[in-house]
């Protein structure tokens, strides 16, 4: 009897004992099974605030650049405006120049000269206040001018001149044609003479030999390099530059 009682009493020890282990196994598990979803929350959770912190970098950059872009922009049509203010008012002291000179010019006609200057000058890479010079000396900004001698228009070119741009006698006395003819002449002989105004002028009027051999009168090209400097000085006094 007492024999089967101390071999119930174990078998209950050893049920109880499993039973506490089981136990302690599924508190384990649970345990750790809890704090695996936690981590995984808290890493899903970075990552999300990561993602978005790199949207809002990108956000911001892009915002940047837009504004630094539309900046630049601004600056340079700003510059743009300024610069073609700065040839305006450069044009309008010319044509207010060529009005003082010969007051046959309404202000609309002058401006037009004005451009033709401007334009050969740049083209053939003249200064247009020594085109001016040569139109103001050799007629005073008269587009019709006739010299018996054989020159024509307001820069007084010779017919030759004219035909080697294509231009007939008739044709030089149209002032935009007298201009790009003498622009082209006015060229060559600075080229000639190392862009010296002084001497090109006077290959312009005298002839580029004459210059070339030194049998010429300086008193003709340093009369339209003075004039040069007083259209410049004009237009300072104006306020035009």
């Amino acid at each position: 009897m007492i024999k089967k009682i101390f071999t119930v009493l174990i078998a209950l020890t050893i049920v109880t004992t499993s039973a506490g282990m089981v136990f302690a196994d599924d508190s384990t598990t649970s345990v750790a099974t809890s704090g695996t979803a936690t981590a995984e929350t808290t890493t899903g959770s970075t990552e999300t605030t990561a993602t978005a912190e790199a949207d809002n970098n990108a956000s911001a950059e892009a915002t940047a650049k837009e504004k630094a872009e539309a900046a630049k922009k601004a600056a340079a049509e700003k510059k743009a405006a300024a610069k073609k203010a700065k040839a305006l008012k450069y044009k309008k002291g010319l044509a207010s120049y060529i009005r003082a000179v010969n007051g046959n010019y309404s202000k609309a006609g002058s401006m037009k000269l004005a451009g033709y200057f401007i334009s050969y000058g740049k083209k053939y890479k003249v200064s247009p206040l020594a085109l001016m010079a040569m139109a103001k000396h050799e007629s005073g900004f008269s587009a019709r001018a006739h010299n018996p001698a054989g020159y024509y228009g307001m820069m007084q070119t010779s017919a030759s001149l004219g035909r080697a741009k294509g231009f007939s006698k008739s044709e030089l006395l149209i002032a935009k044609n007298s201009i790009k003819v003498a622009a082209s002449y006015l060229r060559y002989n600075l080229k000639y003479f190392n862009y010296n105004y002084s001497k090109g002028i006077a290959g312009y009027c005298c002839g580029t030999y004459a210059v070339k051999t030194g049998h010429y009168s300086k008193t003709t090209s340093n009369a339209r390099v003075r004039t040069m400097k007083n259209i410049k000085k004009y237009l300072a006094r104006h306020n035009y530059v």
